[in-house]
């Protein structure tokens, strides 16, 4: 069995945050570098039940496990996209607004995401100081909230940089990854045309 980072609630604020100012372009994407997870709120038909109180254990890079269990139907599929700010903003951490640049973030995974709602026994974690493209600050009473694991292609699909594409309709993977069709030109069967 696959042993999964958790992910804490500071994490998802980030990813829902992330979801309202981001647009999923591959190309553009491709282009510039990965650097955030854009999230989608989707409903998903599978409901998991196990044994009370928890029947995951989840261990960190930290070393720490905790004791959890997927609860209720709140999922989110996450992909990678590149972000741009294309207007100013203004950021506030203690006092007033002040006009604010974001400083670009390192690359992320290029694969999609499937996160699940967790509910752990005790989470201990401690505050902690982070810093991202909105600056340096410290996050505190960090609760686990979110599971997120790889989605697997299926069988008829193939992954391309990190995402699952059909080699045989796709006319941005074409037969092979990353074989575009000219403009204007579809791709069946693997073949632009």
């Amino acid at each position: 069995m696959r042993t999964f980072k958790r992910t804490l609630a500071f994490t998802a604020a980030s990813f829902l945050v992330i979801a309202a100012v981001h647009y999923l372009a591959p190309t553009t994407a491709d282009a510039q570098g990965i650097d955030h997870l854009k999230c989608y709120k989707v409903k998903d038909p599978v409901r998991l039940k196990g044994p009370k109180p928890s029947w995951l254990d989840l261990t960190g890079v930290d070393g720490r496990t905790e004791q959890c269990r997927i609860v209720g139907g709140f999922r989110l599929v996450c992909v990678p996209v590149h972000k741009e700010v294309t207007a100013p903003i203004e950021r506030k951490l203690d006092g007033k607004f002040e006009e604010f640049v974001p400083v670009p973030s390192d690359d992320l995974s290029e694969e999609d995401k499937l996160c699940y709602k967790i509910r752990c026994l005790s989470s201990g974690a401690a505050d902690r100081d982070v810093t991202d493209q909105f600056g340096s600050r410290t996050v505190s009473k960090p609760k686990p909230f979110l599971l997120c694991g790889p989605i697997h292609c299926t069988s008829a699909e193939t992954s391309c940089a990190g995402r699952c594409v059909g080699l045989q309709s796709d006319p941005g993977n074409c037969g092979a990854c990353a074989n575009e069709c000219a403009n204007g030109q579809s791709c069946d069967g693997g073949v632009c045309g």
